[in-house]
């Protein structure tokens, strides 16, 4: 199992984790950078979110689920600092304008989070100061999510399962949602906790990868405003590989 992770306000916070952790939490099987993807639109995802080390390199991704909130893995942030956090970036260090950047105040980490098990991998960044940008929409508890939905997911993480280079450019990618029934047999006993969905393609090729971990599971609306993030990147088993689809918490 591989980390999609490259190596190395009170209550506003509080009920955002409990949303979070109810409805956000995409695992993936330990790998994460989009495999089978596509350049994404200039502005299509203005609520992704890059999160920096201090001299300034990219780790994980996120989204912007409040105006001064982000929402990413709880593996990301647990033992690694997060210096800052570049919001609407299409590109990873190429020059450009439009982008937002935000230091990290506090980063609260689910208090349930098991790191063996991957369990409630989620976490919540609360920034220095307010974004002025529309948040990504949490979706609500009773959401169901049909057998096939298509989703999507973006990042700027590897592109194949190994690669040593990020992408310099954001990508996405778009999976299908695999019913649990269907999904918690590929895996090992008990590695699919009950919190858990899967997301991806069983013939392969279609997948997030390193780098891409705590960026959102989303289902696309017509326009960015209409989209919904149903999980939060997490782990899986490699990259796009078949038969094994990415685990996410839900």
């Amino acid at each position: 199992m591989t980390r999609r992770r490259l190596p190395p306000l009170p209550a506003l916070a509080g009920a955002l984790l409990l949303l979070a952790a109810s409805h956000l939490a995409a695992a993936q099987l330990p790998a994460t950078r989009i495999v089978g993807g596509a350049p994404a639109p200039s502005n299509r995802f203005p609520y992704l979110a890059s999160l920096r080390t201090g001299d300034g390199s990219h780790f994980c991704g996120g989204a912007l689920v409040a105006p001064a909130v982000v929402a990413t893995a709880a593996h990301c942030v647990e033992g690694q600092s997060v210096a800052q956090v570049h919001i609407g970036r299409r590109y990873l260090q190429t020059s450009e304008s439009g982008y937002i950047v935000r230091s990290v105040a506090k980063a609260v980490v689910h208090p349930g989070y098991d790191a063996y098990s991957n369990e409630n991998d989620v976490a919540l960044l609360l920034l220095d100061s307010d974004t002025g940008r529309a948040a990504l929409a949490l979706a609500p508890a009773a959401l169901q999510l049909a057998d096939g939905q298509q989703l999507s997911v973006a990042g700027w993480g590897a592109t194949s399962e190994g690669a040593l280079y990020l992408s310099e450019t954001l990508m996405y990618v778009n999976v299908s949602h695999i019913a649990y029934s269907r999904c918690s047999p590929l895996f090992p006993a008990g590695s699919l906790a009950a919190g858990m969905m899967c997301a991806g393609e069983l013939a392969g090729g279609k997948d997030s990868c390193q780098g891409d971990s705590g960026g959102p599971l989303i289902r696309l609306g017509s326009t960015p405003g209409a989209d919904v993030a149903v999980g939060v990147v997490s782990w899986g088993w490699g990259c796009a590989r078949a038969g094994l689809p990415a685990p996410s918490l839900s």
